[in-house]
């Protein structure tokens, strides 16, 4: 799975409202940005499907302290990562100074998962559930040469993994190569 920018919508979109300071956002300081007229219900209710960030989490926050975080809902979200991601390698690539796509939209979110994925992490190793976050100084809005470079030695060695026997999930699952489907996180 090669993401160009693993987003939380959700926190996209309340950044621009902020940043160009829609009504909207400054009646509540953007609590209740949510079902506005900048946001609306059914804007919401898709999101809340696909967005990688509210699958897990819903429309509440990423948690800031993991400890805080009860048994019962981490092995909800255990369930959730396994079902969603699990033998999947994630690539994330994002330009520090990107200005529609701020990195900081994300980081959240991102921080989280490289946290449960990383050592000691309580998703450390399940799965095969592999998190690659480069963020490109200087780099803007855009898909530079350097960054071409790295996703396609990233995807070599994803498939030179898969030689060594990194099984995809359709194929774990006893499954076949055709057809097509989606994945959201």
């Amino acid at each position: 799975m090669l993401w160009q920018a693993l987003m939380t919508f959700s926190e996209l979109l309340r950044d621009r409202a902020r940043r160009f300071g829609r009504d909207s956002y400054k009646a509540n300081n953007g609590d209740t940005f949510a079902n506005s007229v900048d946001f609306p219900p059914a804007l919401v209710a898709s999101l809340s499907r696909t967005d990688p960030k509210a699958l897990l989490f819903s429309s509440s926050p990423v948690p800031k302290d993991l400890s805080s975080i009860s048994s019962e809902t981490k092995a909800a979200l255990i369930s959730r990562l396994t079902f969603r991601v699990g033998n999947k390698q994630v690539l994330v690539q994002s330009g520090a100074v990107d200005k529609l796509v701020p990195y900081d939209c994300s980081k959240p979110f991102l921080d989280f998962l490289k946290h449960i994925t990383g050592p000691a992490g309580w998703f450390e190793g399940k799965e095969g559930l592999l998190i690659d976050d480069r963020v490109y100084e200087g780099v803007g809005h855009r898909f530079t040469d350097g960054m071409m470079d790295d996703a396609v030695k990233w995807i070599a060695e994803v498939v030179g993994r898969s030689d060594r026997g990194f099984k995809p999930e359709w194929e774990r699952k006893g499954g076949s190569t055709t057809g097509s489907s989606k994945s959201y996180l």
